[in-house]
């Protein structure tokens, strides 16, 4: 059904080029162009107006991941084992740092515990 969009919307080209192209990926957000698919009427208070489309540059330039770090960052192998792990909880602190006292710290660390079995 999606091909179907592409086949009838030859527009749509473009943006499949950049999702099936090799682009790279990128290191953050921060080092990424965005590209708006739509296109907007800017209108003054005269009622003049102007057509736009958004295209956002990054300042710091396009950086990409190599193909070891992407895959390093990829995502867990075993998804299920990896999250467990991952599995927040407040009562976690680092050495040195201990919870308080309070009521809501408490009751959150005690169900916090409970929910991540």
């Amino acid at each position: 059904m999606s091909w179907d969009f592409h086949v009838n919307a030859p527009e749509s080209v473009h943006a499949l080029m950049f999702l099936f192209g090799d682009c790279g990926t990128p290191t953050s957000l921060r080092n990424i162009n965005g590209y708006n698919d739509h296109t907007y009427k800017f209108t003054k208070k005269d009622g003049s107006f102007h057509y736009v489309k958004i295209h956002i540059r990054a300042d710091g330039g396009v950086k990409n991941l190599t193909n070891e770090e992407a895959i390093k960052l990829a995502g867990a192998i075993n998804y299920i084992f990896e999250i467990a792990q991952a599995a927040f909880s407040p009562d976690i602190m680092v050495s040195g740092i201990e919870p308080s006292a309070e009521p809501t710290l408490q009751g959150r660390m005690f169900a916090y515990l409970g929910a991540a079995r």
